[in-house]
């Protein structure tokens, strides 16, 4: 019987004994126009929303988003009888929609026949108009062989043996801040969320992430306990250490697999065709017991296709989502790689799901979910849908937005798909999806609050030839449900903080204006308050329940000056009038802050915040000549900014950032302020601002220094630590 038929026992338990059906109600004439229904409907709609869609711990479903729908594409209702389903339904009272979106549907290819010939069709397109000489994405050569061009690949990095510091003694601060509990921890968005990063503190050790290793190092020896760096099972790959998660006695560290590309080997690594090249990576991750610090234990390595867009980690869970792209210029990869592996199992046509509708590229997102804490447990792998721009993730939900610039709308030319999926351990499902106008500038813009969505987006309006800044509360089921749509008319949403029932937007043009928009009422989100000042804040943090710190531009009413660094103190305690109480404009500078919170330091025991600074430093006659590396420390006294202080990374002068090592983060344990370069550590006293100790864990880069002697000669304060 086919889905949705009745039969007749349904149509028994439907309708009383007692009342005589008329002949148009007969079972078989209800059958015929559920039929008829049927049929109208899939001719109506192309395709049908899933209503649920779920994986096992076993089950891997992964979509791609490619372009050129081929005749090969079925249409189908995707519903796994076999998978977990979703319990979350639409509560009876949730507000009704007040604009309606076309929501992303979702389809599937009948076998992997079709999954092959689909992609080997946009081979033969891609290969026609090669032979034609013509534009594609970019001037293509005709006489292009396809062949390797070496001088276009950067030289295999490898990891230099680490130097330690023979001085190092140990320190009573670094032991008593960590037994008090006070230390610098990731900057992350929800406390139940961790977010990895390139740093990890836990109170003693600190774990670095510089790209060719990670190392351990223990602040109360200042010494190198051990150096991780796992090697590729090939000599043509190399691995890029990104980021790393601590959890307890267990280390998380995640990296790109780099891998050269050649006629022999098409499954990745670097294609060059005469005028364009192309890097298809893998993500590799190894779980470590790090009981013994300096003798840390492989214990499992998990290899995912395509390159890593972020992770999360709720309890012992890991969250990974990466992007695979099919290389379509290879025939041997169209034919051989056309669907990626996690694990070490490829995935099958009846695993991938695609989008309705014409996407322009063809790459596979892919998420998994595994715990860490079990050396064998089985991997969650499930469908992501289209490729995603960001990832916001609440204790509960997962959300990817997907940018869609084909919205053929004359008054708007984007559109951001949303993704929610429901998260319980490693049990992962998929709510809904929705779509919002504009584009979501970060992670930030996105905020989950007692069963609603809320997200900021900057479109722009073919019509008024304007940007438009707007607000959007959507439901469980993500249809929008309020809006607050061009509250601030040409502006950009450069910044967005949620703090409960209260968003905090900052928009841009010439001046900063900071909107405090009341949520409470999730129907009819409405501007309270606000306050215009010169520049913008890229980065917003609360520091009390009625302090918000703002991190960004300096500027006038005409410009931002993006050779500065300025700082906002905004007192919130009245939403209706917020107002900046103080600031402070650090000259000819640059902090990373503004485009990576992670490099945040909150210390709330202390009332206290740190930023690292990159200082221009320019010579007598104003020419520059490098920079310098200080990791900032803020104190707040009230409303207004305390005591400033100063750590400045390494002692030899002026370096430039280019040849030699690079500050990155800074961190503090108890009394101690520890600041990171790529290369080495140096401690400082917080109290006394004087450098105690340093290790240096990598060799660095050669290069010449150049120093400033005469600070004072130096025209701008640029290096005057304000």
């Amino acid at each position: 019987m086919k889905r949705n038929e009745p039969n007749d026992k349904d149509l028994k338990a439907l309708f009383s004994a007692e009342i005589e059906l008329p002949d148009s109600l007969s079972t078989e004439n209800v059958k015929s126009m559920v039929r008829e229904h049927n049929v109208k409907q899939f001719k109506k709609k192309k395709h049908v929303l899933p209503k649920v869609l779920a994986a096992a711990a076993a089950v891997a479903i992964v979509v791609t988003s490619v372009s050129l729908l081929p005749p090969i594409h079925k249409q189908v209702t995707i519903v796994n009888a076999d998978a977990p389903v979703s319990t979350q339904t639409q509560p009876q009272n949730e507000l009704k929609p007040v604009r309606t979106l076309k929501a992303p549907v979702l389809s599937r290819f009948e076998s992997d026949s079709d999954l092959k010939a689909y992609f080997g069709n946009l081979y033969q397109d891609e290969a026609a108009i090669r032979r034609k000489g013509i534009f594609f994405y970019g001037v293509v050569n005709k006489a292009a062989d396809y062949a390797v061009d070496e001088e276009h690949f950067e030289s295999d990095a490898v990891m230099p043996q680490a130097v330690n510091d023979a001085n190092a003694v140990t320190r009573a601060a670094a032991e008593n801040g960590a037994a008090a509990g006070n230390y610098g921890q990731t900057n992350t968005r929800d406390g139940n969320v961790d977010e990895a990063d390139i740093l990890k503190n836990d109170g003693r050790y600190l774990y670095i992430a510089n790209g060719d290793a990670l190392t351990i190092i223990d602040t109360t020896t200042m010494q190198k306990l051990s150096v991780l760096q796992p090697q590729p099972k090939d000599d043509e790959s190399s691995y890029y250490f990104q980021e790393a998660y601590v959890l307890e006695n267990r280390l998380v560290l995640t990296a790109a697999e780099r891998k050269r590309f050649d006629r022999k080997n098409t499954k990745g690594g670097y294609y060059y065709d005469g005028l364009s090249w192309f890097e298809t990576n893998g993500t590799v991750q190894f779980i470590y017991d790090t009981t013994d610090k300096a003798k840390p234990v492989l214990l499992r390595e998990l290899r995912q296709d395509g390159n890593l867009l972020q992770t999360r980690m709720i309890g012992n869970v890991l969250y990974t989502v990466t992007q695979y792209d099919v290389n379509v210029y290879s025939k041997e990869a169209v034919e051989k790689n056309y669907a990626p592996a996690v694990d070490g199992k490829t995935l099958t046509s009846d695993e991938i799901l695609i989008r309705d509708k014409k996407a322009e590229d063809t790459s596979y997102l892919v998420l998994s979910a595994f715990d860490v804490t079990k050396k064998d447990a089985e991997t969650t792998r499930l469908s992501v849908l289209g490729y995603s721009s960001e990832m916001y993730c609440s204790a509960d939900t997962l959300y990817l937005l997907s940018t869609d610039w084909s919205v053929t709308d004359d008054e708007s030319n984007r559109r951001t798909n949303i993704y929610a999926f429901g998260l319980d351990g490693t049990t992962v499902t998929l709510k809904a999806t929705g779509a919002v106008p504009g584009e979501a500038g970060d992670d930030y813009a996105i905020d989950q609050c007692g069963g609603y969505l809320r997200i900021t987006t900057t479109d722009y309006n073919y019509k008024t030839d304007v940007d438009v800044s707007s607000l959007y509360v959507l439901n469980s089921q993500l249809k929008i449900v309020g809006e607050l749509t061009d509250f601030a008319p040409d502006e950009q949403v450069k910044s967005t903080r949620f703090l409960g029932d209260l968003a905090y937007v900052v928009t841009f043009r010439n001046t900063d204006p900071l909107f405090a928009i009341d949520l409470s009422d999730p129907a009819k989100p409405t501007i309270l308050g606000k306050v215009k000042l010169p520049g913008f804040s890229a980065y917003l943090h609360p520091l009390t329940s009625t302090l918000l710190l703002g991190v960004g531009y300096n500027g006038d009413d005409r410009n931002a000056d993006y050779n500065s660094v300025k700082l906002s103190l905004f007192d919130i305690s009245d939403p209706t009038h917020p107002v900046e109480t103080d600031s402070h404009v650090i000259k000819q500078a640059g902090t990373d802050v503004v485009f990576e919170p992670k490099a945040f330091v909150f210390d709330s025991a202390r009332g206290a915040f740190g930023i690292p600074v990159t200082y221009s430093v320019f010579d007598k006659s104003d020419s520059w000549v490098g920079t310098k590396a200080v990791f900032r420390w803020f104190t707040v006294d009230g409303d207004r900014f305390g005591e400033m202080k100063a750590f400045v990374h390494g002692t030899e002068g002026v370096n430039y950032a280019y040849t030699l090592s690079r500050l990155f983060r800074g961190t503090f344990i108890g009394g101690n302020v520890y600041t990171v370069s790529d290369v080495d550590v140096h401690e400082f006293s917080m109290e006394t601002e004087q450098q105690t100790r340093t290790v240096q864990y990598a060799e660095r880069e050669e290069g010449p220094d150049v120093t400033v002697v005469d600070y004072s000669l130096v025209p701008n304060g640029a290096v005057v630590y304000d």
